[in-house]
């Protein structure tokens, strides 16, 4: 996390719409409360980008954290503590300057880490208070399955902290100068009833001072321990709750529909759908190429699902084109948003996926679910997904060039290994759970 003040006055126009002022302190005094900002390492750079753009990239003036901490009413940091974040990115990238060499592209933080260093949170709750407020800052990952299953870590401490105080207010801050899914990071979270709420950064310090304990989740995501561990278990380990010592069955994935009206036309296809048989979703494809399935096997692989799988319907939330069955149902027009995707998903009797985002949101309704991974280990993402198993597919890929950097126009077969999928087994699997 970072305090700053800017030189001059400036709105930035957040993602979701709203204007997000910027004051300079009156008479430049940098102890203005209103006027000092505080923000997480990405939020920054988006930031001062944005402000490059109208040629007021200097605009913008770091203080000195120890300053600010040291104020009476800065609240308790909970967790692995990311105290002096600056001074150490600053140092990391003056090393990455001096070392610059013809492979280098550009200058980042990638797999660098200042502070792991093992926590106990209930050392330190140090306050008299029953009424508490905790300020989380950067939010809780990027992409959809990572939040789902990291929201599980919130839960788990807002019921740890609810066990000391009467009462317990989490909000969550998450980027939101240049965030493209603003909007779906904040419907995914605000939903759930241990957040209080979802808010914009950044933030000034005086509103910093209302809350009594604060996460500063900036630059988590190039942790060690995060890179390591399960998405619940790394925010676990930052918020300063042994992992280890969790019950494996309190860490499913949980998300709130008692609030969710489904299309009514959709209710009355799937109740339809339920009286001919199971419902079994099919999910072929993900943003990410190394592991989605390529269309053409993706098409061979549904084919052979819809003869294998008896008095079932076999259903997309995506559009797979130039492909028709009497039992096959596309209802990619119904999941365009999060929430109707998650209703689809929690009135499937199977899935069938690769490594994305449904088999997250599925664990959260006990659906059974078959994965396929590519390049992850599935260790890291199913441990405590009672109701999923994996399948891992082979990477076949022959690479022809004679240099170390990736060319996936020099290598070939790479996705051949979807092609040995055996049908029969994964149904012999989902039946297994």
């Amino acid at each position: 996390m970072f305090f700053f003040i800017v030189n001059s006055n400036i709105n930035i126009k957040a993602i979701n719409g709203s204007i997000i002022t910027y004051q300079k302190p009156k008479n430049h005094q940098e102890d203005f409360l209103d006027n000092i900002y505080c923000a997480t390492y990405d939020e920054l750079k988006s930031i001062k980008n944005i402000l490059k753009k109208i040629n007021l990239d200097n605009n913008i003036k770091i203080l000195d954290e120890n300053k600010i901490r040291s104020n009476k009413n800065f609240p308790i940091e909970l967790g692995i503590s990311n105290k002096d974040e600056f001074k150490y990115i600053q140092k990391y990238e003056n090393e990455l300057e001096k070392s610059k060499s013809f492979i280098t592209n550009d200058k980042n933080i990638d797999s660098f880490t200042f502070n792991h260093t093992k926590t106990i949170l209930y050392k330190q709750l140090n306050t008299n208070k029953k009424d508490i407020k905790l300020a989380i800052i950067g939010g809780i990952g990027t992409h959809i399955g990572e939040i789902v299953n990291s929201l599980s870590a919130i839960r788990l401490l807002y019921t740890y902290l609810n066990k000391k105080f009467k009462s317990v207010k989490i909000d969550i801050y998450i980027n939101a100068s240049n965030n493209n899914f603003y909007l779906l990071h904040n419907n995914i979270m605000r939903k759930e009833i241990y957040i209080n709420d979802i808010l914009p950064l950044s933030i000034n310090v005086k509103k910093l001072f209302e809350y009594d304990f604060f996460i500063d989740n900036s630059s988590i995501q190039n942790s060690i321990y995060y890179q390591e561990l399960p998405f619940i278990d790394s925010y676990l380990y930052k918020f300063g709750i042994d992992y280890t010592k969790i019950d494996s069955s309190l860490k499913h994935n949980q998300l709130n529909l008692s609030w969710y009206k489904p299309n009514s036309n959709l209710v009355k296809i799937i109740d339809n759908l339920k009286t001919k048989g199971e419902i079994i979703l099919y999910h072929p494809y993900s943003n990410d190429n190394k592991r989605t399935i390529p269309k053409k096997s993706a098409i061979q692989l549904l084919k052979k699902l819809i003869k294998k799988s008896n008095n079932s319907t076999i259903i997309s939330t995506l559009k797979i084109d130039k492909f028709e069955d009497d039992n096959y149902i596309d209802l990619s027009s119904y999941s365009k948003k999060y929430y109707d995707l998650v209703y689809i998903i929690s009135q499937m009797n199977k899935i069938i996926c690769i490594d994305t985002c449904i088999y997250h949101i599925a664990d959260a309704f006990f659906i059974p679910t078959v994965v396929l991974f590519t390049n992850i280990n599935p260790s890291k993402r199913i441990p405590y997904y009672l109701n999923t198993k994996a399948i891992q597919i082979k990477d076949k890929t022959k690479n022809f060039s004679q240099f170390i950097f990736d060319n996936d126009k020099l290598s070939l077969y790479k996705f051949d290994g979807y092609d040995d999928i055996k049908v029969n087994k994964v149904i012999k699997l989902l039946e297994t759970i």
